[in-house]
């Protein structure tokens, strides 16, 4: 039985009239809402511009937007870590200057997550995720 806040990956349901359930995107909140029917809704993890997204994404990149892991969903991809940002940008003028190893910073990608048991939203790693190291307890609530 489908009920209002109920999430199927990135969609969250606002209401039911009658067998059609309005849903919205959590990544594309300025959309307006999608009318699916509850079977639809069963099989539906992202809206058609997450879609959109994932297929402008680089060929290699991984596509997580709606998949689980371990009791956290991926709702959008947040970017680079602010080490990686920060030497991606300032990397020719460091040129010849410093050494930059792989240990030097790291270029992970953090993901918004949320819960599926208390509904926090956090930022994870994107390898963290991959690897199935997700934390046990939520790092908001202690739960």
């Amino acid at each position: 039985m489908i009920k209002t806040k109920d999430r199927f990956g990135v969609l969250e349901v606002q209401t039911i009239d009658g067998d059609m359930c309005h849903v919205t995107c959590l990544v594309h909140t300025e959309r307006r809402p999608l009318r699916l029917t509850a079977k639809q809704l069963e099989t539906a993890i992202m809206c058609p511009a997450c879609c959109n997204d994932n297929a402008t994404l680089r060929k290699n990149a991984v596509r997580m937007t709606g998949r689980t892991f371990g009791g956290y969903v991926a709702i959008k991809l947040m970017g680079l870590s602010t080490g990686a940002a920060t030497v991606k940008r300032n990397q020719k003028q460091w040129q010849g200057k410093a050494k930059l190893d792989h240990n030097t910073y790291c270029r992970h990608k953090y993901w918004k997550v949320y819960n599926v048991k208390c509904r926090h939203e956090i930022e994870l790693r994107g390898d963290v995720l991959r690897a199935g190291k997700t934390p046990k307890r939520c790092p908001v609530c202690h739960k």
